[in-house]
Parts: C-alpha cells; sequence; structure tokens
C-alpha cells in the first residue's frame, strides 16, 4: 500500500551474500529486466482499502503480503520462469522474500528487482530494507487465493462477487498497484510476522488480485 504525501526513506539495505550478475559495465547500466505474471496481495485495511482508491487507509497504517508470481520474466539473461516473489511490508521493516528455489544467479537477480522496485517508490519506508530466502507458496485459483512464506505468515483470500453474484468486483486503474484489472478480495485470515518486531494477525481484511507487466522502465510499481 502507499501512504500519500512522503518522501522515500531507505534508511540500510541488508543484502544476501554477493553474487555477481552481468552487465553492462561500459556504460554502468544495469541489465534490462521484465517480469510478468499473477499478483496476490493482502493487507490490514478493511474492505475496500482506500489506498486503492487514492485515499486514506482505515487505520493509521497499512501493513501488508504481497506475493508476484512470475509466470515469465528475465533479468538480463537469466531467466526467472516460474519463480515467486514477496514482499512483507510491516511496521518495523519491508523485508523481500527471495524463491528459495532459485539459482544463485536468479536469487541475485530478484533482489535487484526488488531493491529497484523499493527505490523507485515516492513514500516513506520504514527503517529499512532485508532480503532473506524462504519457501513461498502462492496458489491462484477461481475463487480466491493463497500465499504462504515458510516460517513467517501468509494469507487466505476469497474473491468478492458482484451484483450478478457469479463474478468477482474488478477495479480499472486503481491507485495502489499498476495492475490492468484488479479484483477485489477478502482475506479471511491474515497473519506475518518478521524477525524485527514486524507482527499482525487479522482477519476479514482487504485482499487484491491481479496480473502484473513490469520492466525496468516502469514509471511506477505500487
Amino acid at each position: 500500500m502507499r501512504p500519500r504525501g512522503l518522501a522515500v526513506a531507505v534508511l540500510s539495505i541488508f543484502l544476501l551474500p554477493t553474487i555477481l550478475v552481468a552487465a553492462d559495465s561500459t556504460r554502468g547500466k544495469e541489465p534490462h529486466w521484465v517480469i510478468k505474471g499473477e499478483l496476490s496481495e493482502a493487507c490490514t485495511c478493511s474492505v475496500p482499502c482506500g489506498c486503492n482508491f487514492h485515499s486514506r487507509a482505515s487505520h493509521p497504517y497499512c501493513w501488508s503480503i504481497a506475493s508476484f508470481n512470475i509466470q515469465k520474466g528475465h533479468y538480463g539473461r537469466v531467466k526467472l520462469n516460474g519463480l515467486h516473489l514477496v514482499r512483507g511490508h510491516g511496521e518495523k521493516a519491508i523485508v523481500w522474500y527471495i524463491d528459495d528455489r532459485a539459482t544463485p544467479a536468479q536469487a541475485a537477480a530478484l533482489q535487484k528487482i526488488a531493491a529497484h522496485i523499493s527505490e523507485a517508490l515516492r513514500w516513506r519506508l520504514p527503517s529499512f530494507i532485508h532480503f532473506e530466502t524462504a519457501h513461498i507458496t502462492q496458489v491462484i485459483g477461481k475463487q480466491g487465493a493463497r500465499v504462504s512464506i515458510a516460517g513467517r505468515g501468509g494469507f487466505e483470500a476469497e474473491y468478492l462477487t458482484g451484483g450478478d453474484r457469479k463474478n468477482p468486483i474488478v477495479v480499472e486503474n486503481m491507485t495502489a498497484w499498476n495492475v490492468r484489472h484488479d479484483i477485489k478480495g477478502s482475506a479471511k485470515s491474515l497473519r506475518y510476522k518478521d524477525q524485527f518486531g514486524s507482527e499482525f494477525d487479522m482477519a476479514n481484511t482487504n485482499a487484491n488480485e491481479g496480473k502484473f507487466d513490469w520492466t525496468d522502465r516502469t514509471k511506477w510499481y505500487l
């Protein structure tokens, strides 16, 4: 989620063991990257979260878990198809969880992408950003989605149906996530606890589902 009108402030970044990824050193540029797939997210706000509509969160805070199922992607020559990347956003820190199935080169690429997205944010971050590997499960169904970060938490969400009582409610051009068609949902359970003191355990909160298509040249992500 994106609180409004606050400046970016990243005080420190804790990195995974350094792994070099081929880059264009002559120009000082990072490799071009592309990731396409499905976003599953839940936050601590009531349904619907005000951040989704350019308004305020239902609390003085809006903490969340967002999982990115990268169905197709690459970082330079490093393929990222089938991998997951999860962002845990709590009071004390933002933690990016790197898929434990990734090779060293893929893990380094995912970390670079996560850092790029974080740096592109236009709002104030918690005290620091951390990266760690984790076993990630993201299941996307016809009626809802489920995300699990081993040892840290996760959520289970159901899509909200519209007036026809058959099809889900879809929001176009929403303001919290750069997705084309955002399916609104409700998280039956949402729990999270990281090693830095961020913790929440809630039910019946806001959830989102949608396809993302991002590159290193995308103007905004979240």
